[in-house]
């Protein structure tokens, strides 16, 4: 007795690189729908090719199924998007950002004091104290602050 095997529905593969069908088989040949421009994935998603179909994968900052991806809004979460001062979406994304007197720091999300009287004395004519998000200037004894904060005006004598 004799076996047969039949390669009905299967493509064996030639050696021009075509798929080429037994008599009656279909190719089974995958299609990239993604490289083809095919798929109907938002334009917020990645296109991932499967075999015989593809998945759409929302990008990071976006959620959804894939086809429909909507902004994810970091800062409206309880960590405030992990920011220690603000926090701003932005589509896809967030920044954060300090308060004045306050520089980022490298990791994006402290927030550092700034020396205003590391530069300039910070605007003050004789002494600059820094404080933690800001500066106060003095005077020396014997003389007052201004009106504008920054000068020191010599106390009359007697």
């Amino acid at each position: 007795m004799r076996a047969s095997i039949g390669l009905v529905g299967f493509c064996l593969l030639a050696f021009v690189q075509q798929p080429a069908c037994a008599s009656g088989g279909k190719s089974t040949q995958d299609v990239d729908e993604c490289a083809e421009q095919i798929d109907n994935c938002s334009t917020d998603a990645i296109c991932q090719n499967t075999l015989k179909s593809y998945k759409c994968i929302c990008k990071s900052g976006y959620k959804g199924d894939g086809k429909h991806c909507e902004d994810l809004d970091e800062c409206a979460s309880e960590y405030n998007g992990g920011c220690v001062h603000d926090c701003i979406n932005i589509p896809g994304n967030y920044r954060c950002i300090c308060y004045d007197g306050f520089r980022l720091a490298h990791d994006g999300h402290n927030c550092l004091d700034v020396d205003e009287c590391s530069e300039g004395n910070g605007g003050c004519q004789q002494i600059c104290v820094n404080m933690m998000g800001s500066y106060e200037c003095r005077c020396r004894e014997g003389f007052f602050l201004s009106d504008n904060q920054h000068t020191c005006i010599q106390r009359p004598k007697g």
